[in-house]
């Protein structure tokens, strides 16, 4: 399925450009310039620095937002993000989740009939984890480095509403492809960053009941945590992975500005089952 253009409104500093690529990407690609900002193609991206103050807000608040996931606040949009992510299930699969917060996608998951791992880069989550699922094996780590698994040891990878948030996504996506056997699948589920729908939607949800409790604005904290936008997420798929399927969300129609996440069900590059 085709990607729309992106949204003219930028999300930080500037509208989107030619994406860059990482050095280890098939076809050859050249090395990137120096770190780069949202939507300018440039790898790794610059994570901007917060106050000591803005650290304390961002950590109370992504809890906040942890538990409000887990409590199902976010209703509709959490359930499509949950059930796209179970279509590369099947029984006796060996599963990577990336970034998986307090485990709730676990609750849509079929855990006794796979063998399932979960990776997170905070210590406390991951025993919050493997105390809440027993039989769970949740495991420090950065999806941005070399993970202790051979290559191919995984039938599936899931990766929901993370990509957007790595400064070297390109080397994390190389690292998934290596982990990925033969004929897995890698599902994928970005929101739609800096589209209209998706601007509005956190107009009455998000910005006002983060204003309202710390006094500050929104804007930073986001420019903080979502270093990509869709369309370089999805150029950057493409060099090593082949798309499968694709499926906006709410509206089945291919256009990033009226929607407010997109899940991709992705598959080895050169494989045959692939968009190539």
């Amino acid at each position: 399925m085709p990607v729309s253009q992106e949204p003219a409104a930028p999300l930080a500093d500037g509208p989107e450009a030619a994406p860059g690529v990482f050095p280890g990407a098939p076809a050859g690609a050249a090395p990137p310039p120096a770190a780069g900002r949202a939507g300018d193609g440039k790898w790794p991206k610059a994570v901007p620095v917060l106050t000591p103050e803005q650290e304390a807000i961002r950590d109370d608040f992504m809890r906040e937002h942890l538990e409000a996931m887990e409590k199902k606040w976010y209703g509709f949009v959490t359930g499509f993000d949950n059930r796209y992510a179970l279509k590369s299930f099947f029984p006796g699969c060996r599963t990577l989740e990336i970034g998986a917060g307090l485990g709730e996608h676990l609750n849509w998951e079929k855990r006794s009939e796979q063998e399932y791992h979960l990776l997170d880069l905070r210590q406390e989550l991951c025993d919050r984890i493997n105390e809440r699922f027993p039989g769970s094996h949740a495991f420090v780590g950065d999806c941005q480095e070399r993970l202790p698994f051979d290559d191919g040891y995984f039938d599936r990878i899931i990766a929901i509403h993370v990509l957007e948030h790595l400064p070297d996504l390109p080397k994390a996506l190389a690292e998934f492809r290596r982990l990925l056997k033969p004929g897995g699948q890698f599902s994928v589920v970005i929101p739609c960053e800096g589209a209209w729908a998706h601007r509005l939607a956190r107009r009455i949800s998000e910005r006002p009941r983060f204003e309202k409790k710390y006094g500050q604005p929104y804007d930073w904290l986001i420019r903080s945590e979502h270093l990509s936008r869709p369309g370089e997420i999805i150029d950057q798929l493409k060099l090593f992975f082949g798309i499968k399927h694709t499926r906006y969300y709410p509206l089945l129609i291919p256009v990033i500005n009226v929607n407010l996440t997109i899940g991709l069900t992705l598959v080895r590059k050169g494989e045959p089952d692939g968009v190539q």
